[in-house]
């Protein structure tokens, strides 16, 4: 009798458990639901602006997972929807628009980078040809080269990739898998271009690499703990650099990258545990003037700026959150900033006060 009754109790113990089980798993399954929803209607951000020769401004942004891209031929009062009809069919595969480039002898012609595709215009986005990556190619990163507009350089998760013929033809032309360079987190957190015409650094997870050939042959720098986010060059020395990074905030070197100094006792503010920084850009017109936004003690954000080359920072008056996927724009007497919440701000005193664009995608999209 009693091996029945523990039967029965065992069994009717073993359903209330399957039924808590399973209730833990539909409840984690709802609220990853809720964070989805959620990062899916507020994180919309700016991806990617170009300005070109007559001020007419191009802005891509993503919004509920899909990419739109927009015109202005006001300085930003009206906008147009240009968005190629590949971005706005269900069917399509066609993910963040990653890069927005021009000419300078043609106002007419834009370019678009995508994951997997170039797209071209030469009637300011009214028609599209679209030329797909070779061999599946995936793309998370591009950078244009500064001394010749027709040259990109393409970061994927096997290397980067070289073209000067919009993507018909990827020149694999890293060889950092190497022994002499491998990284042991390989995912390039970013690609900068230096004022020396040949002369690239990127960053991995963990370790920094730099070029003197354009890429061809690259060479490790460091490798460290420390986890690089975003990396900047003074356009003026290529020795001196800024790195943006995850347990330290900011760091500054005068020889390339092989050696560090940290900034914390030059910030406005004095952190207790930890800084990590998420924001970097020096202007290329004037490299004193540097912004950061740096995340304290794993709490707060402050979003801070250099007018005198990283020597001392004072905190912005922008009090936006800001992040790597931040878009900033220098120009010679303006500055424009996208947020990861699809907004868009100009600065005409280099920094000091923003104020806000015309640009509201919920409104375009109406």
């Amino acid at each position: 009798m009693d091996r029945i009754q523990n039967f029965k109790y065992n069994r009717l113990l073993s359903w209330f458990l399957l039924l808590g089980f399973s209730l833990l798993i539909i409840l984690t399954f709802y609220v990853v639901g809720r964070q989805l929803t959620y990062y899916a209607q507020n994180y919309n951000p700016i991806t990617s602006m170009y300005i070109n020769a007559n001020e007419e401004i191009y802005v891509s942004v993503r919004f509920h997972l899909k990419n739109y891209l927009f015109l202005s031929k006001d300085m930003g009062e009206t906008w147009s929807n240009i968005t190629p009809e590949y971005y706005l069919k269900e069917e399509e595969k066609v993910n963040d628009i990653i890069l927005i480039f021009g000419k300078e002898e043609t106002s007419e012609f834009i370019g678009l980078i995508s994951r997997d595709s170039f797209f071209l215009s030469n009637d300011r986005g009214e028609t599209w040809d679209r030329i797909e990556y070779p061999n599946n190619t995936r793309v998370f990163l591009a950078r244009r080269n500064p001394f010749s507009e027709n040259e990109f350089m393409l970061a994927a998760f096997n290397g980067i990739f070289f073209t000067d013929n919009y993507g018909k033809d990827l020149k694999h032309i890293t060889e950092v898998f190497s022994k002499d360079t491998e990284s042991s987190a390989f995912i390039i957190k970013d690609l900068t271009f230096t004022g020396t015409p040949g002369v690239i650094y990127f960053a991995s997870y963990d370790s920094l690499f730099t070029t003197q050939n354009g890429g061809f042959t690259w060479k490790k720098v460091i490798t460290s703990r420390k986890f690089y986010y975003q990396i900047e060059v003074d356009p003026y020395d290529d020795l001196h650099i800024f790195a943006g990074i995850s347990n330290g905030g900011i760091l500054e070197s005068f020889n390339g990258g092989y050696s560090w100094e940290y900034l914390d006792k030059r910030l406005p503010f004095k952190p207790k545990k930890n800084l990590r920084c998420f924001f970097l850009k020096i202007n290329p017109f004037n490299p004193n003037l540097i912004f950061s936004a740096l995340e304290v003690d794993d709490r707060e954000q402050e979003n801070i700026y250099s007018s005198d080359g990283g020597k001392t920072w004072d905190r912005m008056k922008f009090k936006e959150p800001l992040d790597s996927n931040s878009i900033v724009i220098f120009q010679k007497n303006l500055i424009y900033l996208g947020t990861s919440n699809g907004k868009i701000y100009i600065s005409k005193d280099n920094g000091v006060n923003w104020e806000p664009l015309k640009f509201n995608i919920e409104v375009l999209l109406k």
